[in-house]
């Protein structure tokens, strides 16, 4: 129902020009532990995002960086579709992605991909802030519309 790509130099796939299997990589497994570790996942916001055949919804995902986040990907369009960006990934550290009571573990992935009519969920926690874009790798879905954007930004202060 969905597959991973996995950016750690023990796994090496042949994603295209978009991705860099070396640059996506850009903290330790201790520090991803750590910040996972540090993330109040009790009080995880959840956050959904729809997958369609030419467009995500939202377009945008903004968020906090060190707050814990479950972002709920369903695929409601008639394509396997997913969500890719060498920044975007970069930018986040993923706890787990869970699929049907599957959980898998992992702090560094290229992409997610997700089947048509299926729902995939992502522990995340975003580490800093700025504009990571995302993008669907398939053949001409990006092309038709699927694009996005991960903001991340300090909430600010209502004093």
């Amino acid at each position: 129902p969905f597959s991973l790509l996995a950016t750690d130099k023990s796994h090496h796939h042949d994603v295209g020009e978009f991705l860099s299997v070396e640059s996506s990589v850009t903290i330790s497994q201790k520090e991803a532990h750590d910040i996972i570790t540090a993330a109040d996942w009790k009080h995880a916001t959840k956050v959904d995002i729809l997958f369609d055949d030419d467009f995500y919804e939202p377009e945008e995902l903004v968020l906090t960086p060190g707050q814990a986040y479950i972002l709920k990907i369903k695929n409601v369009g008639e394509k396997r579709h997913d969500i890719s960006g060498e920044e975007f990934f970069s930018n986040i550290v993923v706890k787990q992605i869970s699929n049907k009571g599957l959980a898998v573990s992992a702090y560094h992935i290229e992409a997610i991909h997700v089947l048509a009519e299926e729902e995939v969920e992502v522990w995340l926690v975003p580490k800093n802030v700025g504009e990571f874009p995302f993008i669907c790798t398939l053949p001409g879905h990006m092309h038709d519309g699927m694009e996005g954007m991960l903001t991340v930004k300090e909430k600010k202060s209502t004093d």
